[in-house]
């Protein structure tokens, strides 16, 4: 599903999700606001088990994609795996096709924002993230299928993180036409071949990945996304660590500066 589909803003529409079903992960509420529909929602949270964390305004404002929070931002399960939409996705970068424009975009900014929305969801599982993003990085390119692939390499590296060692997210600049992004996780051993074949769809490196009804989808709308922008994707195990690169250009070919 598209990144924006996980974001739910507002009293009422917090609410009617809690209420529906809905699995809600997070929830991220205003600091020192002790109204009854906020504390309803508190309420609620508590007895799904929903992660509740109180920020201040400004951060409010900074995770509203529209400003309209009213107090209550949630947001639900980031990806449901070889869901009908996440084929539809890939079978639309894999086309060449988007719903959205390349765009100039903050790219250190979204990576940033990304990285904030999974604070809260590493800390409960008391692991350590360490983010090391280099500002001012601007490129061309379609906003929501960054942040999905961003989305997707941390998804991915908090599943499957091995005890003794912290998450790593890196962004730099790498010369003077491209960016270099890198995610990083202890894990189990694994071959050249099982790194390649990591991006392949449905692939499983080992069992442990079905446990959690996984269906290898996400790495390969990555690898999609990541193509689609004319970069490039990697996977390389060493040192016990699991780490994945993607090189991004800065500029895409079609949209040169002109004269």
């Amino acid at each position: 599903m598209r990144y924006e589909e996980s974001v739910i803003e507002g009293r009422n529409a917090v609410l009617e999700a809690f209420r529906s079903g809905k699995t809600v992960d997070r929830v991220f509420l205003l600091k020192g606001c002790q109204d009854g529909p906020i504390l309803t929602i508190a309420r609620e949270a508590r007895k799904q088990g929903s992660l509740i964390q109180y920020v201040p305004k400004e951060r409010l404002g900074n995770l509203s994609p529209d400003g309209k929070h009213q107090g209550v931002v949630a947001y639900t399960a980031a990806y449901a795996y070889a869901s009908v939409e996440d084929m539809l996705e890939l079978a639309r970068a894999d086309s060449g096709q988007s719903r959205e424009d390349m765009v100039q975009l903050d790219y250190s900014k979204l990576v940033s924002d990304c990285v904030l929305l999974f604070e809260p969801v590493y800390y409960e599982k008391g692991l350590a993230l360490e983010t090391q993003v280099e500002p001012g990085i601007s490129l061309e390119g379609r906003q929501q299928q960054l942040r999905q692939l961003t989305d997707i390499l941390l998804d991915n590296a908090g599943k499957y993180s091995l005890p003794g060692g912290p998450v790593a997210l890196h962004l730099a600049r790498q010369g003077s036409r491209h960016c270099l992004l890198t995610v990083s996780n202890p894990a189990a051993e694994m071959s050249r071949e099982e790194c390649r074949d990591i991006f392949k769809r449905f692939y499983r490196a080992d069992k442990a990945r079905s446990r959690d009804g996984s269906y290898g989808l996400g790495l390969s709308i990555a690898e999609s996304i990541v193509q689609a922008h004319g970069g490039k994707i990697s996977c390389e195990y060493a040192q016990g660590k699991i780490c994945f690169s993607v090189v991004l250009p800065l500029r895409q070919s079609g949209m040169a500066d002109k004269g």
